[in-house]
């Protein structure tokens, strides 16, 4: 059997050539989705706010923005608690590392 035989059918995305699958890449990883997806959020309910100023055809009702809105915050505290687990986890690491003052 060949080391192509026995390479996965799927490879999960990453946006790293190399990854390691430190908690740190899979944070970065994730915040820069989670900031790509906020941005496009935004900008929707930006647009269709502007919209709404000029009189012209708007794309959501005001449930979408509502389901926006709400998504958008879900996201960000979600970022907000990810960042705080790791935090917590790097400063366990340099407290359990000896020598090491924090």
């Amino acid at each position: 059997m060949s080391d192509t035989d026995t390479k996965p059918i799927f490879e999960p995305f990453t946006w790293f050539h190399n990854p390691t699958c430190h908690h740190n890449e899979i944070f970065v990883s994730d915040a820069r989705d989670i900031g790509d997806g906020l941005a496009v959020m935004l900008q929707l309910l930006e647009h269709d706010f502007l919209m709404a100023e000029t009189e012209d055809q708007q794309m959501l009702d005001n449930r979408m923005k509502g389901a926006l809105m709400r998504l958008a915050v879900v996201n960000a505290q979600l970022l907000a608690r990810h960042a705080e687990s790791e935090i917590a986890c790097i400063n366990r690491k340099a407290r359990d590392k000896p020598g090491k003052a924090l």
